[in-house]
């Protein structure tokens, strides 16, 4: 790639996503959370982007010729690993082993917030209180640490 494209100096946002999932997961919450709320499309000049307000792209160009230009925008991993990054590493919910588990990691400015959950044959209605008491609900009840069976 030329000189601001991608790994050349441009924003790459795989590499983005993989820094905001390493900030995160290493206790940096507030610095994970705004490189994941910087990258969205939204937070984006749209006259200069040049993609739809709702495709993030895989990268957008430092490039003094295309400065702030998204590329790879149909073609990209980019989004899905933003949703991975959001649901698993921000919010804490993963599924493993068909259990499900909600371990958050949001930044103590966050307020509450909640989510449903649906795998398999179960739809789970998750709710976090805000720091620091930080208490998690599942289906109103207190989140037990040996996950919750999704039925699959």
């Amino acid at each position: 790639y030329a000189p601001g494209f991608r790994e050349n100096g441009g924003q790459y946002n795989h590499g983005a996503i993989w820094l905001a999932i390493a900030l995160l997961e290493s206790g940096e919450r507030e610095k994970g959370w705004e490189i994941l709320r910087s990258i969205l499309p939204e937070n984006r000049d749209g006259g200069v982007y040049g993609a739809e307000s709702f495709v993030l792209g895989a990268d957008v160009s430092a490039n003094p010729e295309n400065r702030g230009r998204s590329g790879w925008t149909w073609y990209t991993g980019s989004a899905g690993w933003y949703l991975r990054a959001v649901t698993e590493h921000l919010l804490g919910i993963k599924i493993r082993g068909g259990r499900l588990f909600v371990e958050p990691n949001v930044p103590d400015s966050w307020g509450a917030w909640s989510a449903a959950v649906r795998a398999g044959s179960r739809e789970l209605h998750v709710e976090a209180a805000p720091a620091p008491d930080g208490t998690v609900t599942v289906d109103g009840k207190p989140y037990d640490p040996a996950g919750y069976d999704m039925g699959y």
